[in-house]
Order: C-alpha cells, then sequence, then structure tokens
C-alpha cells in the first residue's frame, strides 16, 4: 500500500513539475523574445488536406469586405502574426468525434468553411471585422485565449493549415471594421 501512495504522489509532482514549464516554453510577450519585421514574397504551400475543407458546407453570412476602401474606414497597423490548425489538435482543437475536429469557433461558424478567410481577433475587434493582408480578405470569426494586446499591437491567428511567417512574426495589415448595425 505505500509503495502505491509513493507511486500517485510522484505522478502528482510530476504533473505539477511539467505545467510550471509550460509558461516558459511558449511565451510570445516574453522580452527575450526577438520581434521581427518581414515581408515574404511567397507564402508556403498547405498541405493537400486543407483542400478537403475549402468550401465544405454552406456559404458563410457575413458581410462582405469593401471593395473600395478609405483611409477612414479602416486603419494601417501592425499585428504579430500565427496560425492555427485545427486538425493539429491540441489548443487547435476543443471537440473531436470519429478522430475528425468538429469544433465550431467563437463565432459559432464551423471551422471547414473558413480556411483561408477566417481569423481569431482580440476581443476589442467585433466578430465581422475584416483584415486585407497580402491581397486576401479576412474576416474576424474566432478568439483565443493567447488572441490579445502584447505592447499594444494584436496577436491574430489565422487559419490555415501552414504558417506563412514565423510565430509572432509582426506584419502590417488594413483593419477594416464593421459599420453599426452589420
Amino acid at each position: 500500500m505505500t509503495n502505491r501512495w509513493v507511486f500517485v504522489l510522484g505522478v502528482v509532482l510530476l504533473a505539477v513539475f511539467a505545467l510550471s514549464l509550460a509558461p516558459v516554453c511558449a511565451r510570445p510577450d516574453s522580452p527575450s523574445a526577438p520581434i521581427v519585421v518581414v515581408r515574404a514574397t511567397t507564402i508556403l504551400p498547405a498541405p493537400t488536406i486543407a483542400a478537403r475543407y475549402v468550401g465544405a458546407g454552406a456559404e458563410p453570412t457575413i458581410a462582405p469586405a469593401a471593395t473600395a476602401v478609405t483611409d477612414e474606414q479602416s486603419s494601417l497597423q501592425p499585428v504579430r502574426y500565427s496560425h492555427y490548425w485545427p486538425p493539429l489538435g491540441g489548443v487547435n482543437c476543443g471537440w473531436w468525434v470519429d478522430g475528425e475536429c468538429v469544433s465550431h469557433m467563437a463565432s459559432g461558424y464551423r471551422w471547414q468553411d473558413w480556411v483561408g478567410r477566417a481569423v481569431a481577433c482580440p476581443t476589442e475587434w467585433p466578430f465581422g471585422t475584416h483584415i486585407l493582408f497580402e491581397g486576401t480578405t479576412w474576416t474576424c470569426m474566432d478568439r483565443g485565449g493567447m488572441i490579445r494586446f502584447v505592447d499594444g499591437i494584436p496577436w491574430v491567428d489565422f487559419l490555415t493549415p501552414s504558417a506563412a511567417y514565423g510565430y509572432g512574426t509582426i506584419v502590417q495589415v488594413r483593419v477594416i471594421f464593421p459599420e453599426e448595425g452589420q
């Protein structure tokens, strides 16, 4: 009986130690993390699994981005780039059925219908906010625990099968907030 309690205590202590290391391993707001501003000329190819999700299901009904955007309607600002891909599991997906991620985004929509078009934005930006980035209009459809402002620069998590930039890279985007009542 004593060996069993020693084993249980050892497992509990190991779990506490492992959890205490988690914040040290990946802290985007760490002062030692280098900040790099780059401009990529190519985007990494997406794995073929992405084709399975693009266009799946019904077409979402979110107001499209304005075709002609004035400076009064939008603002150019830096964001910290990140990407997420639900089939990877972990923090990317909270609900699995038969080996497939079936979680919905915080907006209530299926992530599968928004691959290559949705981003997780800070809570200060309402759902439906558009982000223009490298010729693509992205829509704020999701949230995330680490998606927040750090030193005045927001994290934005792009729903893509692979990253176009390194984690935390600062990139310039144009932000278009939805009009009142949309």
